[in-house]
């Protein structure tokens, strides 16, 4: 069984991480999000949420021609 293996082979200071597991919880931490050439990357929750934020919900490009549309009825 793969937990019991694991178990054996684990060094004193790994039992101990180890043993996190019993506990019910999960922490999985997002890595650090990279802003860009020359800026700081975003290590907070706080700036990281800015960043996806800023990045996922763009302003949409301009159009290179308006387009009018024609809501008549005919």
């Amino acid at each position: 069984m793969w937990a019991n293996e694991t178990l054996e082979k684990a060094t004193a200071n790994e039992v101990w991480k180890l043993h996190q597991w019993t506990t019910g919880h999960r922490n999985y931490p997002i890595p650090v999000i990279s802003r860009g050439p020359g800026q700081s990357p975003a290590i907070t929750h706080k700036e990281k949420c800015e960043t996806l934020r800023a990045i996922l919900y763009q302003e949409p490009p301009s159009l290179p021609i308006p387009i009018e549309a024609d809501l008549s009825c005919r």
